[in-house]
């Protein structure tokens, strides 16, 4: 496995060859892959998750994670202390606990108050590991009221990264207070470019690179177009000069999300963005068929991501984030098509 050349020296991202992948682009087939995968797993599953709700479909992976935790299969749940707020404490937290599996929270609001400064960052990755050898990544979560939700999530075939495995023990190791985990070394001397990348975002700044940098540096890079799909917009400075100095130099910059999300501040926000952005040339568009929630960057026809990672502040600067690229053309010919199938239910803004 090699080190990708975009991100320098940096050990958030590794590189393999062409994995088996599968496609699933709302959250109820991707909920029914979830629990499929884990389902399956024999070993160990380990999930991490930014809102993962205690009843309805939250209930129900916590009772299947328990099932699998009797039966002998390492489970780790890692949520975030803010937005699985009380899971721990519930009665499917609860049953997981009491069959052996584990659960941590990651910053949770005591830390926030004693250190509301260290503790600030969120548990934003929703990745699922089984048997070290299937991840899936992308930006579901697992709350009921999200069911009808547009979302993207893949599944990959190992064999997995280091990054992946090591990524989750190092937030595992936080969460529950214990020494740092040192990355595993990494072999520079393969091919820049090629296969798919795994990346990660955190706190520490060696992460830092993986994500909030390399989507600006392919934007800055592009010459033909741009396609982004976000459920917030927020750009640091950093995306901002990269949007805007593509379209401003001639390259098709496109941006869709959601007419109205879930927050409607945040929409209001957006907006603000959104027209300013529209003034330099980039084309945004609004989707009218509910919540569009995923995370999807396709770049001059050969370089795509999924990940969990939304054009705004929070991901760029606090929380921690997790994500796939690739030059794979069967993979960016199946996001285009579900971005043409979503720009086909969209307005200009």
């Amino acid at each position: 496995m090699s080190q990708s050349a975009d991100t320098g020296a940096d050990r958030s991202q590794w590189q393999c060859a062409e994995p088996s992948w599968a496609l699933f682009q709302d959250n109820e087939a991707i909920w029914r892959a979830v629990f499929e995968q884990c389902d399956a797993a024999k070993h160990s599953i380990d999930l991490e998750q930014y809102i993962f709700g205690t009843r309805g479909v939250g209930r129900q992976l916590l009772d299947l994670l328990a099932r699998k935790a009797r039966e002998g299969v390492a489970v780790r749940l890692l949520a975030d202390g803010l937005g699985s707020r009380g899971l721990p404490r519930s009665d499917g937290g609860r049953a997981l606990t009491r069959s052996g599996g584990g659960i941590a929270m990651f910053n949770g609001v005591s830390e926030i108050l004693c250190r509301p400064v260290a503790r600030a960052h969120r548990m934003h990755r929703k990745t699922l590991i089984c048997d070290g050898s299937h991840v899936m990544v992308g930006g579901s979560c697992y709350e009921d009221r999200m069911s009808n939700w547009r979302d993207t999530m893949i599944l990959v075939g190992g064999p997995l990264p280091p990054a992946i495995a090591s990524a989750f023990n190092g937030a595992w190791r936080h969460a529950t207070h214990q020494a740092a985990e040192a990355l595993p070394a990494l072999d520079e001397g393969a091919s820049p470019g090629r296969g798919w990348s795994f990346a990660v975002s955190g706190p520490s700044a060696g992460s830092q690179r993986g994500l909030s940098k390399m989507l600006p540096e392919k934007i800055a890079r592009a010459e033909r177009s741009v396609s982004l799909t976000t459920p917030y917009l927020i750009p640091d400075g950093r995306l901002w000069r990269a949007m805007t100095a593509a379209a401003e130099r001639g390259v098709k910059v496109q941006i869709l999300m959601p007419a109205r999300s879930d927050h409607r501040v945040l929409d209001v926000v957006g907006r603000r963005f959104a027209h300013a952005l529209q003034r330099r040339g980039v084309e945004m568009r609004g989707y009218m068929r509910g919540m569009l929630h995923a995370k999807v960057a396709l770049v001059d026809d050969d370089w795509s991501s999924i990940s969990s990672f939304n054009l705004d502040l929070f991901s760029a600067k606090l929380n921690l984030e997790s994500g796939v690229f690739s030059t794979s053309p069967a993979l960016y010919q199946a996001l285009t098509a579900q971005m043409e199938a979503d720009l086909a239910s969209s307005e200009r803004l």
